[in-house]
């Protein structure tokens, strides 16, 4: 909800983007419901915000792991699919046309 909110005061402060008076609404508002979101987030338990943190750093584990995973498999399905030895090897990678003689 404090994304919305901040959201809305920069699209106010900023008008030549975007459609002219595309956010109608007192500046008031999103200034208090991003003041009232920071409170009630800073009544939470050190212990709540630990863990967010360690499901953050897991995903982001995992996130990376299958970036990797996917970009090791991609290499070798390119390899089993042209194995040019020597020179034309090393120019060859995953995501370029293979070099000539595959």
């Amino acid at each position: 909800m404090e994304s919305t909110n901040l959201a809305v005061i920069v699209l106010r402060r900023r008008p030549d983007e975007g459609e002219r008076d595309h956010v109608r609404i007192l500046i008031v508002l999103p200034w208090l419901g991003l003041a009232s979101g920071v409170a009630l987030a800073a009544q939470k338990e050190a212990t709540v915000w630990l863990r967010a943190g360690l499901l953050l750093a897991l995903g982001l584990v995992l996130f990376g792991l299958t970036r990797l995973g996917g970009r090791l498999t991609r290499a070798k399905a390119w390899d089993d699919a042209c194995p040019v030895p020597g020179p034309a090897r090393r120019r060859a990678r995953p995501g370029r046309p293979p070099p000539r003689g595959c």
